[in-house]
């Protein structure tokens, strides 16, 4: 049945992400506040994961569910539900970073190309060859996702240098 091989890629994808074994039970049980003994059932496929629960680990832990789902990168362009670290990326964050920019990047080689997006604020794609906007836009993150109560003024503010390359 489908929903088995789901479940199964699903908790390959958490035990990879565990080096010692001996940690993820206690982790899951942290996350989605469960006993560990509910947890086990789980990962010894007893008892399938629930979406919401899939969803409360993928975000916790940074897994992708499309990729776990099996959506072929080249056809499909996947919802990211994680927002993109500038301060300390992660692998996934200078690929997506890259991505994005090299993608707008593209449009210029074409002549006659028109491109339109109903935002509330500049593209980070744009933002980004700008280093003060860029910067700017980095402070806003900075606020709205972590604790307001780490101030950090502006002039101490700088993205990642590998963010940037895109």
């Amino acid at each position: 049945m489908k929903t088995d091989i789901l479940n199964a890629h699903f908790i390959n994808a958490i035990k990879e992400k565990f080096p010692q074994r001996t940690v993820i039970a206690t982790r899951l049980a942290e996350i989605l506040c469960i006993e560990k003994e509910a947890v086990y059932r789980r990962l010894r496929g007893e008892v399938p994961f629930s979406f919401a629960e899939a969803i409360t680990i993928s975000g916790a832990l940074g897994l992708s569910l499309d990729h776990i789902g099996g959506s072929i990168p080249e056809k499909s362009k996947p919802f990211i539900l994680k927002l993109v670290d500038f301060i300390d990326p992660n692998k996934d964050d200078l690929e997506m970073t890259e991505y994005m920019t090299k993608h707008a990047s593209s449009l210029t080689d074409f002549t006659n190309t028109e491109y339109g997006a109903a935002m509330n604020m500049i593209p980070v794609t744009i933002s980004v060859k700008y280093d003060h906007i860029f910067r700017f836009y980095v402070y806003k993150w900075y606020y709205q996702n972590f604790s307001p109560t780490i101030v950090k003024p502006f002039k101490e503010i700088f993205p990642h240098p590998e963010i940037k390359k895109g």
